[in-house]
């Protein structure tokens, strides 16, 4: 299971994805938890984009990365 805090909230995942709609744009932190280890970084929404987080927690991979497509 992975914990996701994102504006306030707090999502425990099961699935490998989470969505989250009409998310103003600006910059906010993001903070994914699995097994006691973590991850926090600050993610870009930008306007009339959505934006893709994808997370990886084993350690050869990028951890973090955002890749944004249009609505």
């Amino acid at each position: 299971r992975c914990t996701v805090r994102f504006r306030g909230k707090i999502e425990d995942k099961i699935h490998s994805k989470l969505n989250l709609t009409q998310i103003p744009a600006g910059e906010y932190p993001i903070v994914f938890e699995i097994k006691g280890r973590r991850i926090a970084r600050n993610v870009l929404i930008r306007d009339g984009q959505r934006a893709v987080v994808t997370v990886n927690f084993v350690k050869e991979q990028e951890p973090f990365s955002v890749s944004y497509v249009p609505h």
